[in-house]
């Protein structure tokens, strides 16, 4: 039977609030820094996809097969900043007013970026200086998520009974798909003895 020593020595698990998220915003939108997203992005997901069942009927049976891989629409939750050049909420205000301008319905279909996930911080070699957790090498897995853009910005809630908080609002972003992004990581993991 596994001793809670075996059980030590073998866990290895991923810390949720170990993550950073990076993207880009098209051109014409005031330009946050990577680093502004690091700070005001409060969480978001690695996001999932899910495969469809195609049910054909045959003999009294249903046999299953796998349909159309579908990547639901990304959440992220981000502080609201009252300083201007880290405003997202502007930002993502302006990405949607010229994908769907208010008063004039210009459309424009080609105004997505890729964006990135990054997350499980990397066990430290205890021969070598721990690299910050802010720099992505620092990670051992990432998500790129292709061809992204924004298509619902929540509400902030005001109340007076919010106290010890700071607004902050969900912003869902559609993409085409993601791809385990193993080219964005730094060196592998050291191994485990």
């Amino acid at each position: 039977m596994p001793t809670l020593q075996n059980f030590r020595d073998n866990f290895f698990g991923v810390r949720p609030n170990r993550f950073l998220v990076i993207g880009g915003f098209p051109s014409g939108v005031s330009q946050i820094a990577a680093e502004d997203l690091r700070i005001y992005v409060k969480a978001a997901d690695a996001p999932g996809s899910t495969i469809g069942a195609i049910n054909v009927a045959w003999q009294g049976r249903i046999v299953k097969f796998a349909g159309e891989r579908v990547y639901a629409d990304w959440a992220i939750n981000v502080y609201e900043s009252n300083a201007p050049a880290k405003d997202l909420r502007a930002a993502f205000e302006q990405w949607m007013e010229l994908l769907d301008g208010r008063n004039t319905h210009q459309i424009n279909y080609n105004l997505a970026t890729d964006w990135a996930v990054y997350y499980s911080d990397i066990v430290p070699n205890t021969t070598s200086t721990p690299l910050p957790t802010q720099d992505v090498t620092n990670f051992s897995k990432a998500i790129k998520l292709k061809n992204c853009f924004p298509v619902d910005i929540g509400p902030v809630t005001l109340n007076y009974d919010m106290a010890d908080s700071f607004s902050e609002f969900t912003v869902q972003i559609a993409y085409d798909y993601w791809e385990p992004a193993d080219q964005l990581l730094g060196p592998p993991a050291p191994e485990q003895t």
